[in-house]
């Protein structure tokens, strides 16, 4: 009896790590804190940072620009033609990331930005240093001391940020987007980032950000050979 006591005790032992471990949710690698509802049933998390030059991984920081890519260019980050019977079909990038990487589509950028609980207060535009970008809250949120939040402002200064402030606002779940476009004849920095949504044979959808048409962020098109920047997600 004691040697099957003492057998047990051992089995317990062993056992009690992995049972642990699986009760807990493992943090992805490369990816923020914050979740972010992108339909009814489903969170994702943000790469903290653009997808960098090359395809194949992130930039450092979230206010980083990354590179710039035609659609759907995942299998072939370097396809650089312009034209969009080059780009016929979507290959994600996230598939040739190691993890649960992929782009989200234009229906959960919708939701993310529209539909999703208090989502009018989670998102804005803002400045870290300099650069500006979107602001996206996630579903919970605690504001930082030292730290304001003007929610869906259409202004980049109306929310300006240091590194070390960013650094708290990141720390709670917050996520930067910047935009890399600047438009000489009008002085708008802006820009558009790829979803992995056609739109028709020539076209696929984007979200653009920026100080445009009175408001932060719009839901629109490209053309397939255009070059935008990606910032991926990580299903929950």
């Amino acid at each position: 009896m004691k040697k099957t006591t003492q057998s047990t005790k051992l089995l317990l032992a062993l056992l009690l790590p992995l049972l642990l471990f699986a009760g807990c949710e493992k943090e992805p690698q490369g990816t923020g804190s914050g979740k972010f509802s992108v339909s009814k049933n489903r969170q994702v998390r943000f790469a903290h940072g653009n997808l960098a030059e090359g395809g194949r991984s992130f930039t450092a920081h979230q206010w980083d620009f990354g590179g710039v890519f035609c659609w759907g260019t995942g299998d072939d980050p370097d396809n650089n033609s312009p034209y969009y019977q080059d780009h016929p079909t979507f290959h994600d990038w996230g598939d040739y990331i190691e993890g649960n990487w992929r782009t989200l589509s234009s229906d959960e950028w919708a939701y993310l930005l529209e539909e999703r609980p208090d989502a009018n207060l989670k998102y804005a535009l803002g400045t870290i240093d300099d650069i500006r970008g979107l602001i996206l809250l996630p579903d919970k949120w605690k504001l930082p001391n030292g730290c304001g939040f003007i929610p869906e402002t259409k202004k980049y200064s109306d929310n300006t940020y240091s590194h070390a402030q960013w650094g708290k606002m990141e720390a709670n779940g917050a996520v930067f987007i910047p935009a890399t476009m600047y438009d000489s004849s009008s002085g708008i920095i802006w820009d558009n980032y790829w979803t992995s949504s056609p739109w028709n044979e020539w076209h696929a959808h984007t979200l653009s950000i920026g100080e445009l048409l009175g408001k932060a962020y719009f839901l629109g098109t490209s053309t397939r050979g255009s070059k935008h920047p990606v910032r991926l997600i990580w299903d929950m």
